[in-house]
């Protein structure tokens, strides 16, 4: 197959995998299937711009490369039947993503910008029999529309926390590592009212006992 040919638009590779990709005007590639064990910046996917299906199921992913977010053309993101315990924040850059499947992969959770990406429509998350267990209620209730809900909570009570409002009846309950010195300013309802000022007398001077007496004045009649 010669990949010198650019107008290929749609790939399917069983195993073993050429590694020669044709970047330019490739669409749709899958590679499911090829006992992949990584995805690294210079294999050749990334450099498909023009991606709008891009399937790596059943391989031996355990991670997936922050390049991803570089396919911002991708519709369609099938990364199911993979070790994959982590999700890089860079697909928060895939603002045209309608499918996302990380079904039996071994995330533990799913990373908040899943729920900003404005165009996602499908969320499949069977089989992950490591996610957390709040996170797997809330996709089995109610599944895409659940899990976003369920991570945008965990936003807002995030930045509450780190904002210092993780307080119940006035009582810090933030980590000690996180606290921070709060001064406490008394009330007078509280404090009582400063006692008052007690100005001592000032001492009398003995009379000496030759002193004669002083006669107090009569007040003057007037006719």
């Amino acid at each position: 197959m010669d990949f010198s040919i650019k107008s290929y638009t749609y790939l399917y590779f069983c195993s073993p995998m050429d590694r020669s990709l044709p970047a330019a005007a490739l669409k749709y590639l899958v590679l499911d299937e090829n006992d992949l064990s990584r995805i690294d910046d210079d294999s050749g996917i990334v450099r498909c711009t023009s991606l709008h299906l891009l399937s790596l199921r059943r391989n031996r992913l355990a991670a997936i490369s922050p390049a991803v977010g570089q396919l911002t053309e991708l519709r369609s993101l099938l990364l199911s039947d993979n070790p994959i315990a982590r999700i890089p924040d860079e697909l928060g850059r895939l603002a045209r993503l309608l499918h996302l499947c990380l079904s039996s992969t071994n995330l533990r959770t799913v990373p908040l910008v899943v729920a900003g990406l404005p165009s996602l429509r499908t969320l499949a998350l069977d089989d992950c029999t490591e996610l957390d267990r709040q996170l797997a209620g809330a996709y089995r209730t109610s599944g895409r529309t659940g899990v976003v809900d369920y991570l945008r909570q965990q936003q807002a009570e995030d930045v509450e926390t780190q904002s210092g409002g993780l307080y119940v009846n006035g009582v810090d309950l933030r980590p000690n590592s996180s606290k921070q010195r709060v001064r406490t300013v008394a009330t007078a309802s509280i404090l009582p009212a400063d006692p008052p000022t007690v100005v001592s007398p000032q001492p009398t001077t003995a009379a000496s006992p030759n002193a004669r007496p002083v006669k107090s004045k009569k007040p003057l009649l007037q006719h």
